[in-house]
């Protein structure tokens, strides 16, 4: 049985079989092999051709009309002149081999000659402040420097003083450090005996 091809492959031998050329330039130029060529050029001589074949070759033909049609033509003018739409001008001239020599099309002239006029955006209008709230001033003429009115049933809180420390180390597994006084009479060495002895008592009361 023979191996079956794309109609676009049939459409194109019939259209170089129409343009004069032999079977191995057709062989040549398409790479499809040598016998499936002759068989299809000589149903084609005959006239023995299906119903999707002439549609692919008519169809062909349609393209290679439109694409002459289009070195002079933009694709626009190419639908109108033949009743279809652009978009199927574009499907079938867009792989041709001519598609390179295409007029422009009519859009892209009149851009040219009539470049786009400046588009002028519209003026924001600012947004509305807020009014800010209103500010009661106090009267400072009966007071001093560093002193504040109090309202009614408000005191004002000692300041905290802080004395200065001193650090002395218990010498302890944990490396323990006491602060003290840096005013504290008692010696280093009587601090540290008698937090010993605090620490002795605690864990005696903790064990029993």
């Amino acid at each position: 049985m023979a191996r079956k091809i794309p109609q676009e492959s049939i459409a194109l031998i019939t259209h170089l079989c129409d343009q004069g050329l032999k079977i191995h330039e057709i062989v040549t130029k398409t790479g499809i092999s040598r016998i499936t060529v002759a068989r299809h050029v000589a149903r084609h001589r005959r006239g023995e051709l299906t119903i999707t074949e002439q549609n692919a070759l008519s169809q062909k033909k349609l393209a290679d009309d439109m694409a002459k049609d289009r070195l002079t033509m933009s694709r626009g003018e190419v639908a109108e002149k033949y009743g279809v739409n652009q978009s199927w001008v574009h499907k079938l001239t867009a792989d041709h081999q001519l598609a390179s020599q295409f007029k422009s099309l009519r859009f892209r002239e009149h851009r040219k000659d009539n470049p786009a006029k400046e588009v002028k955006k519209p003026k924001l209008k600012p947004k509305p402040t807020k009014k800010k709230k209103d500010v009661s001033v106090i009267d400072q003429t009966g007071m001093q420097k560093g002193l504040v009115k109090l309202k009614k049933n408000e005191t004002v809180l000692p300041n905290r003083i802080h004395k200065p420390k001193k650090s002395i180390p218990m010498y302890d597994s944990k490396n323990t450090v006491l602060f003290v006084d840096i005013d504290e009479p008692k010696c280093p060495d009587q601090i540290r005996a008698e937090w010993h002895e605090a620490q002795n008592k605690s864990f005696k009361k903790f064990a029993s």
